[in-house]
């Protein structure tokens, strides 16, 4: 996996760990969000309901309304849901190998990678990782910055496949 990016000074480099996994979390919310609105569009569609005799006079109300907007919906976004899923996948093969028994879990340690999977793509909040490792919020903070400096260092290729280069 290379992953390039733009520099602050406008150079291309190697992104790093924390980018790509802000990015990732960026991904995963476009994704939550998109599915979520297809879910509830398709909760107000109501067309197995609707007849002809319920339906206004005056050609207003089509029942099929409803579908083709969520369709319109589906189509303008399906390129971005596609991107998210990507980025999404790309993060978890980062963090637990494409057999999902390697990655930073293997190469470095499954408390790292878990921690980085809860932070970044399931969105918990540093007190709430605190609460649910039983540590201070310091050593959730030293476990996440361990983490990325570890994949900055080792690669991101290396640590997806759950070798360890440093040593």
């Amino acid at each position: 996996m290379r992953i390039l990016s733009v520099t602050s000074s406008g150079e291309r480099g190697r992104m790093r760990a924390e980018e790509f996994f802000e990015q990732a979390r960026d991904a995963a919310r476009d994704m939550e969000r998109i599915t979520r609105t297809i879910e509830d569009m398709k909760s107000r569609e109501e067309v197995g309901g609707a007849s002809m005799d319920s339906m206004p006079r005056g050609g207003f109300g089509n029942p099929m309304n409803k579908v083709d907007s969520r369709m319109d919906f589906e189509r303008l976004n399906a390129a971005t849901l596609e991107e998210a899923e990507r980025t999404v996948i790309n993060a978890r093969n980062l963090l637990f190998g494409m057999d999902g028994r390697s990655g930073l879990a293997r190469a470095f340690g499954n408390q790292y990678a878990e921690v980085l999977w809860l932070r970044y793509l399931d969105k918990r909040t540093i007190s709430g990782l605190s609460k649910l490792y039983n540590c201070a919020t310091n050593t959730v903070y030293r476990r996440i910055r361990t983490a990325l400096d570890f994949i900055d260092s080792n690669g991101f290729e290396a640590t997806m496949s759950g070798r360890n280069d440093i040593n």
